[in-house]
């Protein structure tokens, strides 16, 4: 699998150009540069994820591959939830009434698209006999349970998407103020959740990443000023 990896990375880096600047990239953010940078974390995570279905010989080769993707851990989705945060406030900032339809366009959209991946398992459990409790079947809509599928990920943007749509509509006039709202909040949840519930230690850089995403553009715009 090293060397399969290693052709990837090899691909991944073919027609790469490194761009001349004199200052800052101003297109470093921009939507189709970002889409690219995701794609290749998205290849990353499938990695990640068909390393758990397969059972690799120990050589050492594989565990040097192994041992990668051990040390990257959920450090792979940052990018996701930095540029998800970076879109969110951009939307905000530029967009008349976006919060107003944030719950349909992110929440609910992102709940379908989840719901129906939740189903497939559901199907493939039953046509396998793997049984699992009504309970822990409905919460699996949620995030909060899994029924096979990956879920802590899916629960997180719940809870920021969540966060993000009671800090703005607390603060509508005030972005800073919710920020800081919306900082609090990521800040209980990893509290709360990630460290005494779950003892996830590890996944609490990437829950403050979407909030920072969002701060990002504050930040930005104040550095420009001096």
């Amino acid at each position: 699998m090293l060397y399969i990896f290693g052709l990837f990375l090899l691909l991944s880096i073919i027609n790469m150009k490194i761009p001349q600047l004199s200052g800052i990239d101003e297109q470093a953010l921009d939507h189709n540069r970002t889409t690219m940078i995701n794609g290749f974390f998205v290849a990353l995570i499938l990695f990640s994820h068909f390393n758990s279905y397969i059972s690799l010989d120990p050589s050492l080769a594989n565990n040097i591959y192994l041992k990668i993707f051990k040390e990257i851990g959920q450090l792979m989705v940052v990018s996701f939830l930095f540029y998800s945060g970076y879109g969110i406030m951009e939307s905000i900032k530029n967009k008349k009434d976006y919060m107003k339809s944030f719950f349909k366009k992110r929440i609910l959209k992102l709940f379908i698209t989840f719901a129906l991946g939740i189903m497939v398992y559901i199907l493939v459990n039953a046509i396998f006999h793997i049984k699992y409790s009504f309970l822990t079947t409905i919460l699996a809509f949620t995030g909060i349970t899994a029924i096979g599928n990956s879920n802590w990920f899916i629960f997180a943007t719940f809870c920021l998407y969540f966060a993000v749509l009671i800090s703005f509509n607390v603060f509508k006039k005030n972005h800073l103020n919710a920020l800081l709202l919306c900082l609090i909040c990521s800040l209980i949840y990893i509290y709360i959740f990630v460290r005494a519930l779950l003892g996830m230690i590890g996944g609490i850089i990437p829950f403050c990443v979407l909030t920072w995403g969002c701060f990002f553009p504050i930040i930005r715009k104040a550095s420009s000023m001096f």
